[in-house]
């Protein structure tokens, strides 16, 4: 998650210069496409970690936060695209 959560930030912080920058939108949607993606690779090597490794806190909280935040950038990504 302490990687996820630069990307939130940064996903927010291009959505908002998007509607200030019109002019520059492809490049933002690939910026916002490219976060989301490696927030879903994130995600899925949280997984496996999850697997063997032993964790501090309960760990069924641990992919509920991941899924949280990832389904954050997903409405992200579907709203920018329309």
């Amino acid at each position: 998650m302490k990687a996820q959560s630069p990307n939130l930030v940064m996903i927010f912080t291009v959505l908002s210069e998007l509607t200030s920058e019109y002019n520059t939108m492809t490049e933002k949607n690939l910026m916002i496409r490219q976060l989301e993606h490696e927030c879903d690779n994130f995600t899925h090597r949280l997984l496996l970690l999850l697997l063997t490794f032993v964790t501090p806190i309960d760990r069924g909280d641990i992919p509920k936060l991941s899924g949280s935040i990832n389904e954050v950038l997903d409405c992200v990504d579907v709203t920018f695209d329309r």
